[in-house]
């Protein structure tokens, strides 16, 4: 048999390669469907996008900011879409226990500092109300941007982190 004849022979059959390509190419299309609807509907998958997402935002400096015992901060970027205390105050930074006022709730306790620098402040506190949740406030004293993670077994158990900037 020279090479023709068995190329004329493969042409009969091309068809069943085409059949064959198309059954490959519907069960490779199944399968990646298959694995996308698992990454979306896995809640670990999806935190991790929103994540990335979270620390890709920088909220820009205030202008005007300087650094003083009192301070009004805004939460701009958060991990969840409508946060309850987006507005909190800071008293007696300057002071060793300042003050964090969460404004739409009305809740208030006292911090600690755990860090200090010229360019940065850094406080923590327990809420009682929220079962002991700890939240952790850094401050960038230059510019006024902030980031607050909150963390506890209120609901269930929670993890919540927020940017934003302070005047």
């Amino acid at each position: 048999m020279d090479f023709y004849s068995f190329f004329d022979k493969v042409l009969e059959k091309s068809w069943i390669i085409a059949l064959l390509g198309l059954i490959l190419g519907l069960i490779f299309t199944i399968i990646s469907t298959i694995n996308f609807y698992k990454a979306i509907t896995n809640p670990f998958l999806s935190y991790t996008l929103i994540i990335s997402n979270f620390e890709r935002f920088n909220p820009p400096p205030h202008p005007l900011f300087v650094f003083k015992d009192n301070l009004e901060c805004e939460a701009l970027y958060s991990l969840i879409k409508e946060p309850i205390d987006r507005k909190i105050l800071l008293t007696g930074l300057t002071s060793d226990s300042p003050t964090i006022l969460k404004v739409n709730v009305g809740i208030k306790f006292k911090a600690k500092k755990i860090y200090e620098t010229e360019k940065v402040l850094v406080i923590q506190a327990v809420n009682t109300d929220l079962l002991g949740a700890v939240e952790t406030l850094h401050l960038d004293k230059k510019k006024g941007i902030f980031l607050r993670t909150i963390s506890g077994f209120a609901r269930g158990g929670h993890i919540y982190a927020e940017k934003g900037t302070c005047k």
